[in-house]
């Protein structure tokens, strides 16, 4: 359980840094990246099921993309 705990914090703690980069970094991006990117925060109630399905809406989205991960070619 502690090992978990302690990955799960050096994870954490790692996309923070490139969020912290990133945010820090948005000012010097082109307009066209800046009106298109940033940082959005929204609170809501939502039930287990609800969740699970705003979870599973956004991981298609991201799915979508995924290929560019493993082929360069197709990167932006």
């Amino acid at each position: 359980m502690l090992a978990g705990e302690a990955a799960a914090d050096a994870f954490l703690e790692h996309e923070m840094t490139v969020l912290r980069s990133r945010i820090r970094a948005h000012d010097l991006e082109p307009e066209n990246w800046r009106s298109a990117t940033g940082i959005v925060t929204s609170n809501t109630f939502l039930t287990a099921d609800e969740a699970a399905r705003v979870r599973d809406e956004i991981m298609a989205i991201v799915e979508r993309y995924r290929h560019r991960l493993t082929d360069p070619e197709r990167r932006p």
